[in-house]
C-alpha cells in the first residue's frame, strides 16, 4: 500500500481518521459480534475476562503511527504477554503491578469485522482479550469495573520496535490528514531531535519551508504487554463493557460508541497533556483541589510564579538542546575525517599491498629463469663429462640434455659411473682385439714377404724388349692377384710398391 524511499516524502494514504476520536462509528453491534468471537468457552471463577481495543492502525496521539503492513503480521505476538496497571510492569518502576494476561486476540476493520491485511483497508483494530487474576488483585479488579462505568478507563499497547518518520503538513492552525512516511537513514536521521519522544517539539520545519508534526513509523513491531491506563496514546483502546454491573445506562453496548471516547477527545494543540507518559489515576481530591486553586488567588500567583520558572527550564533545555546538536555536528564532523583518513590508510596499504605482490612475482619469475639457467649449465657439463666415458657426440646433446636437466645429482653420478664401467670394458676389448690383430698383421707380413720373392723371380724372366711401365703393371696385377686374401695394411702395401719400383 506505500512506498519507500529513502530520503523522500512519500504519500501513504489519507487516513482521515486517525486524530478525530468523535468520529468513531457507532456500531455496538458489529463490537458485540467480535468480541463473541474470541470470548472463552469457560472463564476460571478467580478471573474476570475484559476485551478491549489493543492498538488502531493510525496516527496516535504519543505521535506513534501504526501502518497495517507492519502491524496487522505481529498482532499474534501480544498473545501471552502480561497486562498491567499504569505501565507498572517491569522491574524499572517502582512497583510491579501486573495483574493479568493476554489469551485472544482479533483483527477487525473500521466497521468491526473480521478481515485480513490481503483485503487493502485503510484502517484496522486489534481486538484482545484480558484475564485479569481478580482472587489475587481484588483492588485493581474493583477499579477496572468501576473505571469502566465511568468511561475513564482504557488500555495502552507496550511494544518493541525499530522506526522511520512520518510526517504531516501544517497549514496555520490545522495539519492534514495526509500522512507521508520517510526512511530513516544517513540523510533523515537529524530529524530525531525533533520527535517528542526524544524530547522534542513534535513539529520540524523542512529545507522548503514547510512545517510538519513529526511522528514515529513504527516497524519489526513486537507486542509486550498492554497496560491499563486513564490518558490512552490511541484514543479508541477503548475497554468493552462485558458484563459488569453497571451503575449508569452509558456502560451498555446498546449505547453509543461515540458517548465512550468523548473523554478523550482533545484538540490537537492539547496533544502535549495526554498519552502515555502522563499515565496515573485520576484522584478525585485532585479535581477538588484544582477548583480550590481557581477559586484562591495565592495560589493563581504561585501558579503564575512556577509557569514562569518551568518557562526559564525550558528556555535552558532549548540552550543546551542546541549545544548538544553543535556538540554532536563536531563529533559528526571528526568521525568523518576519521573515516575518511581511515579510507585513504586502507587505500595506500591496498595499493603497497598490490605493489608487493607484482614485485613477488618479478622475483620468481627471476629465480626461476636463473634455476633454468643453472640446470641447463649443470646438464651441459655431464653431457661433456660422459662423452669422454661413451659412444655420444655432438649431435646427440640436443635429444640428451632434456634427460639430463632432470636428473638429480646421485642419478647422474650413478649413470656416469655405469658409463664409466662400461667403457672401460670396450677399451680393454679393444686392446685385446689389436694386440690379436697387431700379431695377425706380423704373420701376413712374412707371408707376403716369400710372395713378394716369388714374384721377384717372375720379374727377372720378364723379356728386355718390354720398358718400365708394362713391367710395373704386370707387376700391380700379380701383386693384386696375390694380396686379395691378405690383411696387409695400406703402409705395408706402400713400401712394397716403393721398393718394387726403386728395384726396376
Amino acid at each position: 500500500m506505500f512506498e519507500k524511499n529513502s530520503g523522500e516524502i512519500l504519500n501513504y494514504i489519507n487516513m482521515s481518521a486517525i486524530t478525530v476520536a468523535s468520529e468513531l462509528p457507532s456500531i455496538p453491534e458489529n463490537l458485540r459480534k467480535a468480541v463473541e468471537l474470541i470470548r472463552p468457552k469457560e472463564i476460571p471463577v478467580d478471573c474476570m475476562w475484559v476485551p478491549a481495543i489493543l492498538v488502531t492502525t493510525n496516527w496516535n496521539k504519543n505521535d506513534a503511527v501504526f501502518v497495517p503492513e507492519d502491524t496487522l503480521p505481529k498482532a499474534y505476538t501480544i498473545l501471552n504477554k502480561p497486562a498491567n496497571w499504569q505501565h507498572n510492569g517491569s522491574e524499572d518502576t517502582n512497583s510491579n503491578e501486573t495483574i493479568g494476561v493476554v489469551t485472544q486476540y482479533l483483527i477487525v476493520d473500521d466497521n468491526y469485522v473480521p478481515s485480513t491485511l490481503e483485503e487493502n483497508k485503510e484502517k484496522y483494530h486489534i481486538i484482545i482479550g484480558i484475564l485479569v487474576w481478580k482472587e489475587n488483585w481484588p483492588t485493581y479488579a474493583k477499579d477496572i469495573q468501576e473505571q469502566v462505568e465511568k468511561n475513564i478507563l482504557f488500555v495502552s499497547m507496550e511494544c518493541r520496535n525499530n522506526y522511520n518518520f512520518a510526517l504531516r503538513e501544517i497549514n496555520g492552525s490545522t495539519i492534514s490528514d495526509t500522512t507521508y512516511l520517510v526512511e530513516r537513514d544517513s540523510t533523515t536521521d537529524w530529524m530525531n531531535k525533533y520527535l517528542r519522544d526524544n524530547g522534542g517539539p513534535g513539529t520540524v520545519q523542512l529545507k522548503n519551508g514547510k512545517m510538519f508534526r513529526i511522528g514515529k513509523w513504527l516497524r519489526n513491531i513486537e507486542f509486550a504487554g498492554v497496560g491499563f491506563v486513564n490518558k490512552p496514546g490511541n484514543s479508541e483502546s477503548i475497554i468493552i463493557p462485558d458484563k459488569l454491573t453497571c451503575v449508569n445506562n452509558r456502560c451498555k453496548l446498546a449505547a453509543s460508541l461515540g458517548d465512550l471516547v468523548d473523554i478523550v477527545d482533545v484538540d490537537d494543540d492539547e496533544i502535549d497533556k495526554i498519552g502515555v507518559l502522563d499515565n496515573r489515576p485520576p484522584n478525585c481530591e485532585d479535581c477538588d483541589n484544582e477548583v480550590k486553586m481557581n477559586e484562591s488567588p495565592e495560589l493563581v500567583n504561585e501558579m503564575k510564579t512556577l509557569a514562569e520558572k518551568n518557562e526559564a527550564l525550558v528556555s535552558q533545555s532549548t540552550a543546551l538542546a542546541n549545544e548538544l546538536a553543535s556538540l554532536k555536528a563536531s563529533y559528526e564532523s571528526s568521525m568523518k575525517t576519521k573515516d575518511e583518513t581511515n579510507a585513504s590508510l586502507v587505500t595506500a596499504k591496498e595499493e603497497m599491498a598490490k605493489e608487493l605482490a607484482e614485485t613477488k612475482a618479478e622475483l620468481a619469475k627471476c629465480k626461476d629463469k636463473l634455476m633454468s639457467i643453472e640446470k641447463a649449465t649443470i646438464a651441459n657439463q655431464r653431457f661433456d663429462k660422459l662423452m669422454t666415458v661413451s659412444a655420444y657426440c655432438e649431435e646427440d646433446r640436443n635429444k640428451a640434455i632434456e634427460d639430463l636437466t632432470e636428473m638429480t645429482e646421485g642419478e647422474f653420478n650413478r649413470l656416469y659411473a655405469m658409463a664409466q664401467s662400461q667403457y672401460q670394458k670396450l677399451t680393454d676389448q679393444t686392446k685385446s682385439n689389436m694386440a690379436k690383430a697387431t700379431d695377425q698383421s706380423v704373420t701376413n707380413m712374412d707371408k707376403t714377404t716369400d710372395q713378394t720373392k716369388a714374384a721377384e723371380v717372375v720379374i727377372e724372366v720378364t723379356p728386355e724388349d718390354k720398358n718400365t711401365k708394362e713391367v710395373a703393371s704386370e707387376v700391380l696385377v700379380n701383386l693384386a692377384n696375390s694380396t686379395s686374401s691378405s690383411n696387409l695394411g695400406a703402409e705395408s702395401f706402400k713400401n712394397l710398391l716403393e721398393a718394387m719400383f726403386a728395384k726396376q
